[in-house]
This record gives structure tokens, C-alpha cells and sequence, in this order.
């Protein structure tokens, strides 16, 4: 007997025809005789209506996967997407609802009141007193130079300075906070002596004026009466949006 070639499974796996599903009513046995709907042992079954399995993958949907398996992701995207609107909505309500520079500024106790003595020897030894700054604007900086938004205000309110320079234009005068002099000067330098400057060493000013953390910039009118307040960085625009109100306030 001629011996049969040695055939691997995957081979044999290779060469069966296509599974067939289906129902099978009848067929032919091996010892001749025939199969009903029942399986016999030795009977290979013959299919009526032969329903043959699909041999490719499924079709995927635009996103790559299956339809079943690709909705529910849509689903989650657009709760996601929902969800992201809810809280920008949410933010807009919430800045559109916060108060205006001008509420804040309405806010300080000493708003609408005579502004506390301001006097005393600069750092460069000159003498200063508020009182004596009657007929312009004023703005009162307290600041330090170890305060982050005081070093990004400095360059604005040197700008500001030069700028209102000529007879009856705004002022501008610094009250250290926390600070020494020493350090102050070599944060000022080379612009020492632009505007005066005045020591606090015992927080006296501070206290009269209320502040408690720089920076802090006030607004004083002509007639001495404190009409803004601002908390924080300021540029050269800021401060002369914060005139032009405080003249039309005063008209």
C-alpha cells in the first residue's frame, strides 16, 4: 500500500470548503442506507437549504468599527461635547455677572471720602505732602519691590509720569510697603527721583489708608476727596481710563 503524504493540519484547514449551516432532512450512510432528520453514526448529512457562513469581516462603519461598537463611542463624544458647552456657558455667566474695575473701585471704604494726611521725607530727602498737590488728580501707589504685580506695573506708571508731566497734569506718588529703602532704590534705579517716594517703616500711612497688600494705587481728585481704587497691575492705559471717569464724575 502506497503510504498517504504527510499533510500538516493547516493544509488540511486550508482545502475544506466553506462551513455549511443549515437543515438537513435527509442523506446517505455509509452501509447504504438512508438518513432521516436524526444523525447517524457513519451518515454524512446532505443540506436542504445550505446557508454558507460569511468568510469576510464585518463591514466597519466611517469610524472604523463595527456599527454596534461605533454608536455607543457617538454617544459618549457628543455627552462629552455637551458637557464642555455647559461649563463655558457656566464661565460666561459667571464673568459677565462679576463686578466691573469701577464696582470693585466703589467698594473701598474710603471711596468718597477725604483722603487721609499724606506727608513725609522721600528717599531722595525731599519733602512731600499731599496737601500740597491740591488742583490734580493723584494717584497713591503703595507697592514693594519684592510684589510680582508692582514690577509689572513699575515700567506702565514711569510711562505715565513722563507723559502727565506738563503744569496741572495727573501725579503720581509711591508709599513704600513692607520694604526697604535699599531695596526699593535699586528697583527704582535708574529711574530714582522720577516721582517722590515715601518710607513707611512703621506701616503708619498704610494703616491710615487701609491697605493691606500691595499693589494698591488710589486715586485722589483735585479737591482731595479719594475717588477710585484699584488692586493689582495697572498699565498707562488703566490709569488714564481711571481719569477720564473720575473727570466726568467730577463735571
Amino acid at each position: 500500500m502506497t503510504p498517504l503524504p504527510d499533510v500538516s493540519e493547516a493544509e488540511v484547514a486550508a482545502e475544506r470548503p466553506p462551513r455549511e449551516v443549515g437543515t438537513y432532512s435527509s442523506g446517505t450512510c455509509t452501509d447504504g442506507s438512508s438518513a432521516g432528520t436524526e444523525e447517524r453514526s457513519g451518515c454524512a448529512a446532505a443540506p436542504e437549504h445550505p446557508v454558507l457562513a460569511p468568510e469576510g469581516p464585518v463591514r466597519p462603519d466611517a469610524a472604523g468599527l463595527p456599527g454596534s461598537a461605533a454608536r455607543p463611542r457617538r454617544k459618549v463624544a457628543r455627552v462629552i461635547a455637551l458637557g464642555m458647552l455647559v461649563v463655558v456657558l457656566g464661565l460666561v455667566v459667571v464673568l459677565a455677572g462679576s463686578p466691573s474695575a469701577l464696582q470693585r473701585q466703589a467698594q473701598s471704604p474710603l471711596v468718597g471720602k477725604t483722603a487721609p494726611p499724606l506727608a513725609g521725607t522721600t528717599i531722595t530727602g525731599a519733602h512731600y505732602s499731599l496737601a500740597s498737590f491740591r488742583g490734580h488728580f493723584v494717584f497713591v501707589d503703595f507697592f514693594a519691590s519684592w510684589c510680582v504685580p508692582c514690577q509689572e506695573s513699575e515700567p506702565y506708571l514711569e510711562t505715565f509720569v513722563r507723559q502727565h508731566a506738563y503744569p496741572g497734569g495727573a501725579r503720581l506718588v509711591g508709599v513704600i510697603f513692607s520694604d526697604t529703602v535699599g531695596a526699593v532704590t535699586q528697583f527704582l534705579s535708574p529711574w530714582v527721583g522720577l516721582y517722590p517716594v515715601l518710607p513707611d517703616p512703621s506701616s503708619t500711612i498704610a494703616l491710615d489708608w487701609g491697605v493691606g497688600n500691595p499693589a494698591e494705587i488710589y486715586l485722589v481728585d483735585p479737591q482731595g476727596e479719594v475717588m477710585a481704587k484699584v488692586d493689582g497691575a495697572v498699565t498707562t492705559k488703566n490709569l488714564d481710563a481711571m481719569l477720564t471717569r473720575a473727570r466726568h464724575a467730577g463735571a
